[in-house]
């Protein structure tokens, strides 16, 4: 009995521990399962830096953080040339003008590391709209009567040299070429205007694309190694793809675009191929691109991708599509934004395809 009992106290103990063992372990499980899954994949590196809205790259000066753009006008004569300053553009867009002929609207966030803008032409109303949405302080030097209906309707802040020709801008006569072609504004010219205005400097900018969160991560299927476009009788270009650089040169007029500060090949990330509805005004001289929407292509990386584009009220941003439908996506630098009459159409071909 004593034995038996022995037994019963062994077995009920074993038991008693048997129970108490699975408890702690049922609990260890439960607080286990309780704690997050730990994650294999790596943390996501934040870019460092000031995002520059034009271009998406995270290298805007401290000092230019919440500062409004400034946009020039360039004259795009081919006796003009070199261009100065066009290099350390954001955004340059190319229209279409009277005479078969286009001019350059170059637009910087930073404009304090640029030596010489130029040469300075006068303002055509598209290209003030094409700037509203950025807010810039617009430079020029004199104006359409339909580019100064636009500035005075839109109530643009604008630097004009036929107002402040010899306080500040210059010409330079050595160049030897005709007046239109000589005039230019320094960076010290630049501040100078800037303060002496007294014109606000600062102001919110918003971004100009969908961009990439990293750089030379968009790439098409179709191949745009060369971009040969009609834009006129007298203005064909190429956009030539330098596979070291990753980005384009251009060619028109069958030179090479050289920025005249640095002596170098204007070197561009993005080009834009816009088509349009671009009629003659009523003057039966200046040209009126609708602004409307359109299709187009869009360059990068070698490649290149058929797009839409759109942007309406004047003080809209210009929005881009792909075919699909979704909103485009454009790897971090800078653009060339081509505008090219509809008829012309046709007459963009890509690499060593004939128009």
């Amino acid at each position: 009995m004593k034995q038996s009992m022995k037994r019963i106290f062994t077995f009920a103990l074993a038991s008693a521990m048997a129970l108490t063992m699975g408890s702690c372990g049922k609990q260890v499980a439960e607080e286990t399962s309780s704690l997050p899954p730990v994650s294999s994949e790596p943390a996501e590196v934040q870019p460092q830096g000031n995002q520059n809205p034009l271009t998406g790259l995270y290298d805007l000066d401290e000092t230019m953080v919440g500062k409004r753009p400034v946009s020039f006008m360039i004259n795009n004569h081919h006796r003009s040339w070199p261009q100065r300053g066009i290099s350390q553009a954001d955004i340059i867009y190319e229209l279409p003008v009277e005479g078969g002929l286009t001019r350059l609207m170059a637009i910087y966030a930073d404009y304090s590391k640029t030596k010489d803008f130029g040469s300075n032409r006068s303002v055509r109303h598209d290209f003030v709209e094409l700037s509203l949405p950025f807010h810039t302080i617009f430079i020029h030097w004199g104006g359409s009567t339909f580019g100064y209906d636009s500035l005075k309707k839109y109530g643009v802040d604008d630097i004009d040299g036929m107002i402040y020709a010899n306080k500040y801008f210059y010409t330079d006569r050595s160049l030897h070429k005709d007046i239109e072609h000589t005039r230019f504004m320094t960076q010290e010219n630049l501040q100078d205007a800037l303060t002496g205005t007294k014109i606000g400097l600062t102001g919110d900018t918003p971004t100009a694309y969908q961009f990439a969160q990293e750089e030379d991560s968009v790439s098409f299927t179709d191949s745009a190694k060369k971009a040969y476009v009609k834009v006129s009788s007298a203005v064909k270009t190429t956009f030539n793809y330098d596979e070291t650089n990753k980005d384009y040169t251009k060619v028109e007029f069958d030179d090479d675009v050289i920025d005249g500060n640095t002596k170098e090949k204007v070197h561009i990330k993005n080009v834009f191929i816009l088509y349009d509805n671009i009629p003659l005004m009523s003057d039966g001289l200046h040209v009126d691109l609708s602004l409307s929407s359109g299709g187009g292509w869009y360059l990068t990386n070698g490649t290149r991708t058929a797009i839409t584009w759109s942007k309406g009220d004047a003080k809209n941003p210009l929005t881009f599509q792909t075919e699909s439908g979704e909103a485009l996506t454009v790897n971090p630098g800078n653009s060339w934004v081509l505008f090219v009459p509809d008829n012309m159409k046709e007459k963009t071909t890509f690499d060593d395809a004939q128009a």
